[in-house]
């Protein structure tokens, strides 16, 4: 269940191969639903509970086949229910011979009784008896009751994590019915018209209060070299703060879109500085890459991450032409800046293709073209009104260009995570035809050809601090699709191996990688980011 006021829930995944039935004795009044007929016994109390229009639309979802519906029933009122949906999930991708155990409730005069428990093992038994493998089960973080419940339930294997919006948050539901109804120009100026700018702040500034009051504080250690940080209008500058509180580095706050930026550079007397920039608009990522930039070669100064490579950040345009200069493996790309060029390409490509904008994260800017007509007619868009990723530019920055790109299928997608000589990697889940923006990590064992794959493209930079999105095709080829200088992490940890947190740490004399166990992804993996740069700093003072 939701939380009242909070927008987005982190979800945890569990995952138990299959294995012995679970000992235990039914729980009285215990019934597991599988068609129509297993419902009439139970259709006073589901009605009681759901009303006629719920025990109706329970009905419906039995007579697709694809749920199982349990409860455990007592003096004719329900206690406890849950669905389990069968070879599918509306929130991550599951095999068709897996099952999902969600949602489920127990009235709350009967908690703390251990019926969820009794239940979920006896659906366990039922779903291992007819032939399913693999059984997931999810729940919040914060939720330390059902986590309970879970490991109860034999559920040891944390197989991934996502994030999906409360639909308790504030507005929720007005937001995705309008959304849903209005073109999204027209959304956009009831959200501004309404205060939806003066919303992002507020919301920006909450989660910039709760990094900073989460961090495990230390003296300052003087001997350590000051750094600075640059604010980012989006106060996500605080993972940086948070991490040099943690490990006791003086630092300093500078603000690159002030007037008066470098005289505060040249008294911050700051051995190097921590960039991560702003890139909602276009107009605000050429401002921060003019600055870092005039910051790193005019005035001499050390940026981390590097300047080439925040140069890099968001722009698909700059990326795909980066990659093929370097001769790296990507999807083919195409980049127009005639709307005849494009539209006669776009009458002969081949179907499907993907449409891409220059900035936008989490697919919010990416098309998968699938007829003619839709195609040519987006390439007139962009080249009269233009097209923007949604909560990015306005669609009138854009205008003028187009970017397609090869859709490939059946791929699966790595985030690939290079930091100095320590390396992390996981699989991102899929929801519909996107890897990116599922906010869904599922923990797989990066090959070791994978990892030589990141530190070679890596080495061309030289990268020191980068994250890869790559696809691994049918047939195990790798292919870059982006290339971020600044990235972040939905759960605690990046990377799980055999369900212990760790790293690999490339070993240079034996061209080789081992795994050290440990958390290395402290505040979205900043605390690794300013170790590595204290390294940095020390190895240019020697």
């Amino acid at each position: 269940m939701g939380h009242p006021g909070r927008e987005y829930m982190k979800q945890l995944i569990y995952r138990r191969d299959g294995g012995e039935v679970i000992p235990g004795l039914d729980p009285a009044g215990f019934s597991y639903c599988r068609s129509l007929a297993d419902l009439v016994p139970l259709a006073p109390a589901l009605v009681d509970c759901f009303g006629r229009m719920g025990y109706l639309k329970m009905r419906l979802k039995l007579l697709a086949g694809r749920r199982v519906f349990f409860c455990i029933c007592s003096d004719g009122k329900l206690t406890h229910y849950g669905w389990v949906a069968l070879g599918f999930c509306n929130y991550y991708k599951i095999d068709k011979g897996s099952a999902v155990i969600a949602p489920v409730w127990t009235r709350a005069s009967e908690r703390g009784k251990g019926l969820a428990t009794q239940a979920i093992k006896q659906v366990i038994n039922c779903l291992l008896r007819s032939g399913t493998k693999v059984v997931y089960i999810d729940t919040s973080e914060d939720n330390l009751a059902m986590l309970h419940v879970i490991r109860c339930c034999g559920f040891r294997t944390l197989a991934g994590t996502y994030v999906r919006k409360s639909d308790n948050a504030p507005g929720q539901a007005l937001r995705v019915m309008l959304k849903a109804l209005l073109p999204i120009c027209v959304f956009r100026q009831i959200r501004r018209l309404s205060g939806g700018e003066k919303f992002d702040r507020a919301r920006w500034q909450q989660e910039y209060n709760t990094v900073l009051s989460q961090a495990v504080r230390v003296p300052v250690r003087p001997e350590l070299p000051r750094v600075g940080i640059v604010k980012d209008k989006m106060l996500r500058h605080s993972y940086y703060e948070a991490a040099c509180l943690e490990l006791g580095v003086p630092y300093t706050l500078i603000d690159l879109a002030s007037h008066d930026w470098i005289q505060a550079v040249r008294q911050s007397d700051c051995a190097a500085y921590l960039v991560r920039p702003f890139v909602l608009t276009s107009a605000g990522k050429r401002l921060y890459d003019e600055r870092v930039r005039i910051l790193a070669e005019d005035l001499g100064q050390v940026v981390y991450p590097s300047e080439k490579s925040l140069w890099l950040y968001e722009s698909k345009r700059r990326t795909a032409a980066w990659l093929d200069a370097h001769a790296v493996s990507q999807p083919a790309t195409w980049v127009f800046d005639e709307e005849t060029t494009a539209h006669a390409f776009a009458r002969t490509c081949p179907l499907p293709i993907l449409f891409k904008t220059d900035l936008g994260s989490e697919a919010l800017g990416v098309r998968i073209m699938r007829d003619r007509t839709s195609l040519l007619r987006l390439v007139r868009r962009c080249f009269t009104k233009g097209v923007g990723a949604e909560g990015y530019d306005q669609p009138a920055a854009s205008r003028g260009e187009m970017l397609l790109q090869e859709f490939i299928p059946n791929a699966r997608e790595w985030r690939m995570v290079r930091i100095g000589n320590s390396y992390f990697g996981h699989r991102k889940g899929k929801t519909g035809d996107f890897h990116s923006g599922s906010k869904i990590i599922e923990f797989d064992t990066p090959p070791e050809r994978l990892l030589r794959f990141v530190k070679d493209v890596t080495d061309k930079g030289p990268f020191d601090n980068m994250a890869l999105d790559i696809l691994e095709t049918e047939t195990g080829a790798y292919l870059v699709i982006e290339l971020h200088s600044y990235f972040g992490c939905n759960s605690p940890h990046v990377m799980l191996i055999d369900g212990q947190p760790g790293r690999y740490r490339y070993m240079t004399g034996q061209d080789a990688w081992s795994f050290e166990t440990g958390d290395f992804n402290r505040n979205a993996s900043c605390n690794l980011r300013v170790e590595r740069l204290l390294d940095l700093i020390c190895q240019k003072e020697s």
